[in-house]
């Protein structure tokens, strides 16, 4: 994080600023790279378990389904977590989008 002074977040809450430069470019790649070689792999384990019959058995059927659970992170959440880095505590998108995310979160931790 940067050493600059906290920022007032619109409820009244302090906030962080946002990162350092060098921060967001070393997070901001590797999560580039994750982001692509999971949607990679994940499309991969996809496809193999559609075009083999072979594969189509009881437990091919858990991989694929966390698989398909892996392609919505890389599409969902990831993106999220790349405009966090970028734009830092600051939301940036619809009110809608912090609900559901916060909702998420509330699964999540419960």
């Amino acid at each position: 994080m940067s050493s600059s002074a906290p920022v007032t977040g619109t409820n009244g809450t302090i906030m962080e600023e946002k990162f350092d430069e060098k921060t967001i470019l070393i997070s901001t790649t590797f999560l580039v790279i994750i982001i692509i070689m999971a949607l990679f792999g994940n499309f991969l384990v996809v496809i193999a378990f559609a075009v083999f019959q072979k594969l189509r058995n009881m437990t091919n059927y858990f991989i694929v389904s966390l698989a398909v659970a892996d392609i919505l992170v890389a599409t969902v959440s990831m993106p999220v977590w790349f405009a966090y880095l970028i734009t830092g505590p600051k939301w940036m998108f619809d009110s809608w989008i912090q609900q559901v995310r916060r909702s998420c979160l509330f699964l999540y931790f419960f």
